[in-house]
Formats: structure tokens, C-alpha cells, sequence
């Protein structure tokens, strides 16, 4: 696993961000950015998005997917040692 900076460009054509919430609810964020957003759109962002509908305080665990047509990756966020790091965890084909 690569260590991914809270401050680096998340290049994707479909996010999707999934969480529990304070509610003991498991929830899924789809995020389709345009390309304007895709020039600011964070990691750090998309963990403020995530605390924003409700991530819950004692449970940081983030799985984030974010696809082109022809890659993906696949990151966390929470599940290791130092708990604020995202972490790339692996590919997929994309969504085409």
C-alpha cells in the first residue's frame, strides 16, 4: 500500500465514498466532478465531505473508489497507523 497525501488532486470521472455515519448507518457518497473540480478536488476534501454527512467521530474508516472508463483505484482511509492517512489499496478495470 502507497501512503497518499491529504493535499493531492483525486483524478476521476466517478467518486464513490463509503462510510458509517453517527446513525450506525452504512452510507455511499457518488460524486461525478466536473472538470473545473477535478483541478481542486482533494483527499482531504473528500474526508470533509465524508464528516459533513455524518461520518461517525469513532469510527474514521473511509473506502473511496475513484474511476475512469478504463482505471480505478482504490483507497482507505482510517484503517492504519497514522488514522488521517489515505492509503491507495489497489486498481480496477475502470467503469467502462
Amino acid at each position: 500500500m502507497k501512503p497518499v497525501e491529504n493535499e493531492e488532486l483525486i483524478e476521476a470521472d466517478i467518486i464513490r465514498v463509503f462510510f458509517h455515519s453517527e446513525k450506525e448507518t452504512f452510507k455511499c457518497l457518488e460524486l461525478m466532478p466536473t472538470e473545473e473540480e477535478k483541478e481542486t478536488l482533494t483527499f482531504e476534501d473528500i474526508y470533509n465531505l465524508a464528516k459533513k454527512n455524518g461520518l461517525a467521530e469513532d469510527d474514521m474508516y473511509i473506502l473511496m473508489i475513484a474511476e475512469n472508463p478504463l482505471s480505478g483505484k482504490v483507497y482507505k482511509h482510517g484503517n492504519y497507523k497514522p488514522w488521517n492517512t489515505w492509503y491507495e489499496c489497489g486498481e480496477t478495470e475502470g467503469f467502462a
